[in-house]
């Protein structure tokens, strides 16, 4: 019998673990390929409660445009968008890791491309859990931020 609880209790304590590693290769998956250089800043010993921001420098906007994931920006989602950029950097101030956050809002503009994906349970609070790309047309960079809270 101990046999098996121990077994069960080895299974449940890898499971965090692959749950991990599944979230983290679905954000290279969901990642545009072409990038010709990026800046990748995440949270160190970050586990459950973590918050990242990279970029990634790109030649045009050839790979985005064809990606049926993200959409155009019209005006009226402008401040959505900073919406989450403020979150993060609200986040990544209290953390003490303003050093990595190099992100100017007023690169949002009304033509960059936005993929949005969030937590959409109504119980949490609207910034809970997401990961955002955007990326930037006249500088040809994606900026990747994530927060899990």
């Amino acid at each position: 019998m101990w046999i098996i609880l121990y077994l069960i209790s080895m299974i449940i304590s890898i499971i965090p673990l692959t749950s991990e590693i599944t979230a983290e290769n679905d954000f290279h998956e969901r990642l545009p390929q072409g990038y010709v250089h990026m800046e990748e800043h995440f949270q160190k010993n970050g586990f459950q409660d973590y918050t990242d921001y990279c970029k990634y420098y790109y030649n045009d906007a050839t790979v985005i445009e064809s990606d049926e994931r993200f959409s155009k920006i019209t005006l009226s989602d402008v401040d959505e968008v900073k919406g989450f950029f403020k979150d993060t950097q609200n986040v990544m101030e209290s953390e003490g890791r303003m050093d990595e956050f190099d992100f100017n809002e007023s690169c949002i503009s009304e033509g960059d491309y936005v993929y949005i994906i969030e937590d959409t349970d109504v119980s949490k609070q609207k910034y809970y859990n997401y990961d955002v790309f955007l990326f930037d047309t006249d500088s040809d960079t994606l900026y990747f931020i994530h927060s899990n809270k």
